[in-house]
């Protein structure tokens, strides 16, 4: 893998990543982190990201997101 390609796939991390967006309810969460944009901006990045890399892998993004596996 070059070092393009880990940038790109780190970059698609953080982009995939909701917690950049919601704030998680007070039962799921430890801290309340910064939003680094809003919603409209994370569905329509994610809707292309989707387009550019296929479902799958998209979703096993998320995933890594979701377990705490970020950049």
């Amino acid at each position: 893998m070059t070092e393009n390609e880990i940038l790109t796939k780190r970059e698609k991390r953080v982009y995939v990543n909701p917690f950049y967006v919601i704030r998680l309810h007070r039962l799921f969460r430890t801290n309340d982190g910064p939003r680094l944009i809003n919603k409209e901006k994370w569905i329509s990045t994610n809707e292309r990201m989707i387009d550019e890399i296929g479902k799958r892998a998209w979703l096993q993004l998320l995933l890594e997101a979701l377990e705490g596996k970020f950049i």
